[in-house]
């Protein structure tokens, strides 16, 4: 009742105010005032807002209450009749933008440029032209004005919700200004504004300090690299540490910024350097908005680059000795050396020393890593429980020191960085109009240390300079007292950190003493030239030995026809980067990183001139043996010119690019050869054939097949070998006239079909690009050589489906043109279908249906096209591997084409067919390459709970580069994690280059030399290990990072080298599957790649448990009460051919147990398969006896038996497992079917 009363009292004084504003408005305006003084009642509990004026008169019925005067940015009126009107009035008279107000009951907004001047200052820059006009109801306003005697002071009236009005006037307090009950006065709000501009100009004083400190610690860390003897390094070591930094620490907090921003051109070339103020000039910008934590990480990682660049250049200098001593070892310049009797001098020299030193000791040239595990003993993989000589490189004091902690000076850095940087406010680049905020207690603190410091002359200020400003001792001093005291508020904090000592030092302009002395790296004593010479060593004598090249030049100037042929073939040809492993020969890459191995990280340079000394004093060769080698190189030369000769004879006579060339026509041609003497020689050619290489009856020759038989006439025909080859290409070559018109489309053709194969090589392991690098090889081949046909195509794989529990052949559509895609993409056509494709498959040849609309039995998929436009040719053509097996077919044909003469031509058939064979060969590229890939996990899955010290393996594969004097380039496809044991297949597997990774030059070692390589990276241990073809050279690299632990336990070191040799083994065999001059190993077809792995495991542990006899289980059964270990080991051996045991008291009693041990037991294990239908054990169950038992228990216990039935039981259980997640996850299986002979 007294809040009703109240406001009916104020209504009826507003009222009577309202009548005087209105006669005073009126009298103001007859008067010609233009700027109006706006008016508000004087009660208590009234706050209004003060700003700048609004020079326009307020329209009527608009009236204002006169009490005093302010000129205001936001003005509370009232309307008789509600807000509505006011919008309207205020639209109609003033021409503003009028919205109702959200949050304000009863109110509107006027916001907007008015047609009448309005000169309302926001206290921008450019003037500022927006006003703000509230508008109340009569009874809203006076309850404004009149706040009830029972209201509390302090709190806000009801009627002013959402009514604070925000000033552009920056500061914390803005808000505050409009808490209804309060009045603060003009100098208040200025007080507050001059606090809030101190404010910011230290933050901004101290966003700069750190800045200045961030460029110290950049000079700093400079010191730490090895200069060279200008007192400079490389630009491209300080582009590779910093983008390596963004691939070493991927999870940084960047609070959604960008990592960086690399404007700058990267340099490949070691020419161009810096000196300190450069170096610092060139990362600031690039580091200058990293937060405190990442610019730490950031110090550590350069840090860890400069320490690593520290050893490139000791390694350097050791590769060039190695270098020389290669060629001062091989006079002749044969490009080899032999592997076998290095092997032996580097015994010999381990031998005279490997007692005379006792810090620091060779590597065992008779083991693994030093000797491939291809040439070890498989005797040495299981059950060797001698202490075995680990493969580690114990390093001298300063040596360890250099890898496992930082330097002195490094230590130094990182002290001095993580007192003064840690909490810095410059780290996160905020606003500066909402930082101070969160700096505030910094504020207070800063600015009672400035009050405090007296002004002094410039002449007594020590010269040390911040900003630009000379710091004075009186400045230094009073900043200590302030860090001495106890209060810890008084005390400057940069987020919650007060200011160390270095800090203070910093600040001050001054260096710790122990900093500001260092001195650069020496090398040996030496500074460093600033030349690399080893950096590109496989680069560099790539051609050293290599004759291909004059060979070439040779052949293409003895047969002028095959001129233009034999340059193309051999541009295109593979680089010799990459060197092939040979058990019997090493060429100067795999020579040098021999001896790099044989030696390890930490060996003297003297090490290095006596091993030098020795090898390039007994590695001495007979004037036989020299001539021998000397003849084999001639050889081999020879027969590489022979077989380029031969391609470029092949591909002359296959113009159009089939793939293949009748056998018959070339015996039709060999038939004339000097008139028909040597008929009866021609006809033997024929025997070095095999029968898979005929196609019902019709004899079809590959390249390979056609050298092979080129080969065998030459070998029948008399006289010298050499001669006999050049007259029988000469015959050859005359034999085949093309027309110009001819060449030009042969080259054309040559070309597209190259191109799918590039893309297939470089395209990450992705399917896609090479379907559209297909379908525009046809498009243009039609364009070009096929009258301009419009044509269509798709691509269909044989997949098996089950369809009423029955498994039957389907093919799947997986690629097509664009405009088919909605009827033919991810189809299945079945064979009791309308259909041509099946006949093409069984058949193994195309297909041709020159009329489609008189045929009768093909299949249109777009149905909604009308009857009589279905018309057009087709051909269908099988897809076969190297294997002679189908496994799909390509369909090309003609129906968009609107003429009458569509049909495909001789010519144009044969270059479908050469699509298809390399369509075949790229997509089983991209497919090796992945059961590659899966093979690695599963293997990888097997070792990660048995060697736990492994952390980390990431898995590369090689691509060709596009510069081919790099050779190739890494892609990053899986990664794994040892600790879980998941791989991560990457979709968009990152680029590695050579020139771009300079501290991940162990990668490129490793593929150079198809050698294992073991090397410190980023402060972490890392083993290189290469996946090589079936020719020994590298096509992939595992690099397995053990973190700290610098040497594996001993089982785990044996258990690395049994899993790398299973791998390659199994990896040869699926390389076998895409060959077809090899046939297949011991693994019977369709196994799936998944546990191919598994297999040849579970087959070396077969025949290591075919070695145990009753001696050796004579152990196991004198115990009358085993180890918990060894009966649990016999307890999952054993539930594995009597799974009924599980729940029985037999598993459980030893006595029951060991009287299974056994000769019929060594049967059993020979002959069982866990992936058999038959077997019935849960994995689970093995599991709780396996898994619970420590691989390193096994292996201390040092029982054979043992040994090898744990590991075949493990083995067992791992292929159970994998074996039934792959049912879980079975996707339809491709198939393909033998091509009929």
């Amino acid at each position: 009742m007294e809040t009703e009363a109240a406001a009916a009292l104020a209504h009826a004084q507003c009222r009577r105010r309202w009548t005087l504003a209105e006669q005073e408005d009126m009298e103001e305006a007859d008067n010609g005032e233009t700027e109006h003084q706006h008016h508000l009642p004087t009660r208590r509990g009234w706050r209004w807002c003060w700003g700048w004026g609004i020079s326009a008169p307020l329209p009527k019925p608009f009236r204002r209450c006169r009490t005093s005067r302010v000129r205001m940015t936001r003005l509370a009126l009232y309307h008789p009749r509600g807000p509505e009107s006011c919008a309207r009035t205020l639209r109609t008279e003033w021409g503003k933008q009028v919205v109702v107000a959200a949050g304000e009951p009863g109110a509107c907004s006027l916001r907007g440029e008015s047609r009448k001047p309005l000169g309302a200052h926001t206290g921008s820059s450019s003037g500022g032209s927006t006003a703000c006009l509230s508008v109340y109801s009569q009874t809203e306003h006076a309850l404004c004005c009149h706040q009830p005697a029972g209201h509390a002071s302090g709190a806000p009236f009801p009627c002013w919700a959402g009514q604070v009005s925000l000033f552009s006037i920056p500061g914390p307090s803005a808000a505050s200004w409009h808490i209804p009950g309060q009045r603060p006065g003009l100098g208040q709000l200025k007080e507050e504004l001059r606090e809030v501009q101190n404010q910011r100009a230290q933050v901004e004083n101290i966003q700069s300090q750190v800045q200045e400190r961030r460029k110290e610690a950049l000079s700093l860390q400079f010191q730490e690299w090895t200069l060279d003897v200008t007192g400079r390094i490389p630009l491209a070591l300080v582009q590779g540490s910093f983008t390596s930094f963004f691939e070493i620490v991927p999870q940084l907090p960047l609070d959604g910024k960008p990592a960086y921003n690399m404007e700058k051109e990267v340099v490949y070339t070691m020419e161009q350097k810096l000196n300190e103020e450069e170096f610092v000039e060139y990362l600031y910008p690039l580091i200058r908005d990293f937060s405190t934590d990442v610019f730490q990480e950031f110090l550590h990682h350069l840090a860890q680059c400069a320490d690593m660049f520290h050893e490139t250049i000791r390694h350097d200098i050791r590769r060039r000795r190695f270098s020389d001593l290669f060629l001062e070892c091989d006079p002749g310049k044969v490009g080899f050396l032999d592997r076998q009797r290095v092997l032996a001098l580097m015994e010999s020299f381990y031998d005279n020393m490997y007692s005379e030193s006792e810090e620091w000791q060779l590597r065992n040239p008779r083991q693994w890593p030093v000797i491939d595990i291809s040439e070890m003993d498989p005797e040495d993989f299981w059950a060797n429980f001698q202490e075995v000589e680990q493969h580690t490189e114990e390093k001298d004091d300063d040596s360890r020191s250099l890898l496992l902690e930082p330097s002195e000076g490094n230590t130094q850095i990182k002290d001095l960085i993580s007192n003064l940087m840690e909490g810095s406010p410059a780290e996160d680049n905020v606003d500066k109009e909402t930082h101070f905020l969160e700096v505030k207690s910094l504020s207070d603190s800063a600015s009672k240390l400035m009050e405090d410091i007296p002004h002094e002359d410039s002449s007594n200020k020590d010269p040390h300079i911040i900003q630009g400003q000379p710091f004075s001792e009186t400045t230094s001093q009073l900043m200590e007292s302030r860090l001495s005291e106890d209060n810890s508020d008084k005390v400057p904090h940069i987020e919650g950190e007060p200011w160390s000592e270095t800090t203070t030092q910093l600040m001050q302009g001054r260096l710790p003493e122990d900093i500001s002395d260092k001195a650069p790296h020496l090398i040996e004593g030496k500074p460093w030239s600033g030349e690399l010479l080893t950096r590109d060593l496989a680069i560099r004598y790539s051609s050293y030995g290599d004759r291909s090249q004059d060979e070439c030049s040779a052949a293409a100037s003895q047969f002028t026809d095959l001129h233009p042929i034999i340059t193309d073939i051999h541009s295109r040809g593979p680089s010799h980067v990459a060197s092939a492993f040979n058990s019997s020969k090493l060429n100067l890459p795999q020579f040098v990183q021999l001896l790099e191995t044989f030696l390890g990280d930490a060996a003297p340079l003297s090490v290095v001139d006596k091993l030098s000394t020795f090898i390039q004093k007994e590695y001495v060769e007979t004037e036989e043996e020299k001539m021998l080698l000397i003849s084999k190189v001639r050889q081999d030369a020879q027969m590489a010119r022979q077989k380029l000769v031969v391609q470029a004879l092949f591909e002359k006579w296959d113009n159009d690019g089939s793939g293949f060339l009748e056998l018959s026509e070339v015996e039709a041609v060999l038939s004339k050869y000097k008139d028909g003497m040597e008929s009866e020689v021609m006809d033997k050619g024929r025997e070095t054939l095999s029968s898979s290489q005929s196609q019902r009856g019709v004899w079809k020759l590959s390249a390979y097949d056609f050298y092979k038989y080129i080969q065998s006439v030459v070998s029948k025909l008399p006289g010298p070998d050499s001669e006999v080859f050049e007259n029988v290409v000469e015959f050859l070559t005359s034999s085949v006239e093309r027309t110009q018109a001819e060449k030009t489309r042969g080259t054309s053709r040559r070309k597209w079909l190259q191109h799918i194969q590039a893309v297939a090589e470089t395209s990450g392991g992705n399917l896609d690009p090479v379907y559209k690098a297909l379908f525009q090889a046809l498009y243009k081949d039609a364009e070009a050589h096929g009258s301009n046909k419009k044509i269509s195509a798709h691509i269909c794989l044989l997949e098996q489906s089950t369809v009423d529990e029955k498994c039957t052949e389907v093919l799947r559509c997986v690629a097509c043109t664009s405009e088919d895609a909605s009827y033919v993409l991810n189809r299945t056509l079945h064979r009791n279908m309308k259909n041509v494709s099946f006949a093409a498959i069984d058949q193994g040849i195309p297909v041709h249906v020159p009329r489609v609309q008189y045929h009768g039995n093909i299949h249109f998929w777009n149905i909604v096209r009308p009857e009589e436009e279905r018309k057009g040719s087709l051909i269908v053509l099988p897809l076969i591997d190297a294997q002679q097996r189908v496994f799909g077919t390509l369909s090309i044909d003609t129906l968009r084409d609107t003429r009458e003469r569509n049909i495909f031509l001789t010519h144009e058939m044969s270059f479908y067919q050469g699509i298809t064979n390399m369509f075949s060969t790229a997509y089983h590229h991209i497919e090796m390459h992945k059961n590659i890939l899966q093979l690695v996990s599963s293997a990888l899955a097997w070792i990660y709970s048995r060697t736990p010290n492994i952390q980390v393996i990431n898995t590369y594969l090689m691509e060709p580069c596009l510069d081919k004097t790099q050779g190739y380039v890494f892609r990053n496809m899986m990664r794994t994690d040892n600790k879980t044991g998941v791989s991560e297949i990457f979709s968009c597997p990152t680029t590695l280059r050579r020139r771009d990774n300079l501290f991940r030059d162990y990668l490129f070692k490793c593929a150079d030399s198809s050698e294992v390589i073991t090397t410190d990276a980023y402060g972490e241990r890392h083993t290189a290990v290469p996946i090589r073809d079936l020719a020994g050279r590298a096509i992939g690299v595992l690099d397995l990072s053990t973190g700290q632990c610098w040497e594996l336990p001993a089982h785990e070191h044996q258990d690395l080298q049994k899993m790398l040799q299973m791998l390659q083994e199994a990896c040869n065999e699926i390389l076998k599957q895409y060959n077809a001059d090899l046939e297949r190993g011991r693994i019977p077809d369709h196994t799936p790649v998944g546990v191919l792995f598994h297999h040849f495991m579970l087959q070396d542990l077969r025949q290591c448990v075919s070695k145990l006899d009753h001696q050796s289980f004579a152990e196991l059964k004198s115990y009358k009460e085993p180890p918990s270990m060894v009966h649990s080991i016999l307890k999952a051996v054993l539930l594995l051919f009597c799974p009924d045991w599980a729940e029985s008291e037999e598993i459980h009693s030893w006595n029951h147990c060991k009287l299974k041990v056994n000769s019929d037991l060594v049967r059993k294990i020979l002959s069982f398969n866990p992936t058999d239908q038959s077997v019935q054990i849960n994995p689970e169950i093995l599991a709780k006896y396996i898994k619970g038992i420590p691989r390193g228990a096994v292996w201390k216990h040092g029982s054979i038996p043992a040994e090898h039935l744990y590991n075949w039981a493990f083995t067992c259980m791992s292929l159970l497992e994998l074996t039934r997640k792959m049912q879980n996850n079975e996707q339809p299986a491709r198939l393909d079917q033998p091509a009929p002979n």
